[in-house]
């Protein structure tokens, strides 16, 4: 005997996850928080409800979970000054939205964010949280070594560093260009330098 426990039932299949994801975030992007449910998701994804409640206990518990899926990690840089980290995450910010659909649905979250509060600060929570928090530990780093003052309110930096990225993808313009993400930078750390 080798000790080893058997599982029950059948495994769960990727391929039929991956159908529920995909369904999940158009049916989000089409229809919001207020058009969406299991059922529809159910029916587009070609399997039983059960399948859904296997994975996911509610609607709310799914959609946070497959929406901060789609956000994705943040991908580190491969080092270097603060300057060029925050070159890289905000260019791989920008890759990664365009590339996961992120934008058309953070637009339609914005809208459903007056109807549905609690839910959509839990998408940003999961989903924009872990990323907001990579890039507050650069910038404290930076506060560390004295390039940005100490007096910086860091979430508004934050802002000011990703919204010119964002903005382009959720109003479906030109992305900025790479010279353009390092000149976002650039500016703002001018800014705020001691």
């Amino acid at each position: 005997m080798t000790g080893a426990v058997r599982s029950t039932g059948r495994p769960r299949s990727a391929a039929a996850e991956r159908r529920i994801r995909d369904a999940a975030l158009a049916l989000l992007a089409e229809r919001g928080i207020g058009g969406f449910s299991v059922e529809a998701v159910a029916a587009r994804a070609g399997v039983a409800k059960t399948t859904i409640y296997r994975r996911w206990p509610s609607k709310e518990e799914m959609i946070v979970s497959v929406v901060a899926e789609l956000k994705g990690p943040a991908v580190p840089p491969p080092g270097g000054t603060v300057r060029d980290e925050l070159v890289h995450l905000l260019r791989e910010t920008g890759r990664q939205d365009r590339s996961s659909g992120w934008g058309p649905l953070m637009a339609r979250l914005v809208v459903d964010a007056e109807e549905h509060p609690e839910l959509v600060a839990s998408i940003w929570r999961r989903g924009v949280g872990p990323r907001r928090a990579y890039l507050a530990g650069v910038l404290r780093r930076g506060v560390a070594e004295g390039l940005i003052r100490p007096d910086i309110d860091l979430d508004l930096l934050i802002d000011m560093l990703v919204n010119p990225v964002v903005s382009r993808i959720r109003l479906k313009r030109e992305p900025l260009s790479d010279e353009q993400v390092a000149q976002v930078v650039d500016i703002i750390l001018a800014g705020v330098r001691p």
